[in-house]
């Protein structure tokens, strides 16, 4: 009697509770899925207002760059007039204080064009737009071509602007000439700005048959080695 009255009355109870958990479990499915459902939803929406913003933020990168483009354009006409005439003034007879105001019309003529230059690039490659090129040059002749660009400013500081050029750079190669001279540019500059007295010094020589390497020494105030990493951790 007593152990089946508890066996039959342990199974009523066990068949209450699945019929209560079943209950449960359907009444909640459809709130369950509803949530489920809801944050799809957002997700989605998400997704979609994410890819929007990117193709928004492209498309005003690139208007940013046309219009950075154009300006250079419209401004270098009177830039290179102004930079023309004050190196013609330079070559008079002046007073020394009308040479120095000549000069500091000219060099600032020219970092103008520089910071100009120099802001299309960002442009250009926060959208995505620099294009190198490669086609065939002389590599001599390219560095070459920087003494006439950046030896006026080294003379300003009583400085020696010095080419070393292997003489196997005397080749045709295949590159970029255009952004080959603008980093060498940059190093030679950044170079001469640090640098009191003394010499610059741009060094071309050959890595192997394929490669090459560009040195850039000054006889600057230089910096510790081990700011090495802090300090070019930024480019």
């Amino acid at each position: 009697g007593l152990p089946v009255h508890r066996h039959q009355e342990g199974e009523a109870h066990q068949g209450a509770g699945a019929t209560a958990g079943a209950a449960l479990l359907r009444r909640s499915v459809l709130p369950v899925l509803a949530v489920l459902l809801a944050f799809g939803a957002v997700a989605a929406v998400m997704v979609t207002r994410a890819r929007r913003s990117w193709r928004q933020q492209m498309a005003a990168q690139r208007t940013q760059a046309e219009f950075l483009a154009n300006m250079r354009h419209e401004l270098r006409t009177p830039l290179n007039g102004v930079v023309a005439v004050a190196s013609a003034l330079e070559r008079t007879t002046l007073t020394p204080v009308q040479r120095e105001m000549v000069q500091i019309i000219r060099t600032s003529g020219l970092s103008l064009e520089r910071l100009l230059s120099d802001l299309l690039d960002v442009s250009r490659m926060e959208a995505g737009t620099v294009v190198i090129t490669s086609e065939p040059f002389h590599l001599a002749e390219a560095v070459r071509m920087l003494e006439p660009l950046l030896g006026p400013r080294a003379t300003e500081k009583g400085l020696a602007l010095v080419l070393e050029i292997d003489p196997r750079a005397e080749t045709q190669v295949l590159g970029d000439p255009l952004r080959l001279k603008q980093v060498l540019a940059n190093l030679v500059v950044n170079a001469l700005k640090f640098t009191e007295a003394g010499q610059v010094r741009l060094r071309l020589s050959p890595l192997d048959d394929a490669r090459w390497r560009f040195t850039v020494e000054d006889s600057g105030m230089g910096f510790d080695p081990a700011r090495k990493a802090d300090l070019f951790k930024r480019f």
